[in-house]
């Protein structure tokens, strides 16, 4: 092993910079839906929902990697293109993430419970 290169353990900026908007985007969807969700559907627009709850962690997304050091060398707007898709990958996946955990939820409600 050379002395000069990393351990392999070690996360460069742009890993730790998709890592943290991954759960930035994770934190933000469940806080919409636990919390904002009554106030949403108050509105009852169906632009509205689809405003918040998907603008809003998209958003926030695209934000944490764009002030990363996420693809530096890329053409501005290459840069911002390639970003928004990073985005809306990671808000994809965490969404898949929090339906396979409700349904699992749903589908074993009994499960880790010790008593009556």
């Amino acid at each position: 092993m050379n002395q000069a290169e990393p351990p392999t353990e070690v996360q460069s900026p742009a890993q730790r910079a998709g890592i943290i908007a991954s759960f930035a985007c994770l934190a933000c969807s469940a806080y919409l839906f636990w919390v904002v969700s009554p106030a949403v559907e108050l509105l009852g627009a169906w632009w509205a929902e689809l405003l918040v709850y998907t603008v809003i962690p998209i958003a926030l997304t695209f934000t944490i990697l764009h002030g990363s050091d996420f693809h530096r060398e890329m053409a501005r707007a290459a840069r911002a293109s390639f970003l928004f898709l990073v985005a809306c990958l990671i808000f994809s996946g965490t969404f898949f993430f929090m339906v396979v955990l409700v349904f699992c939820a749903c589908a074993f409600p009994g499960v880790g419970r010790t008593g009556p």
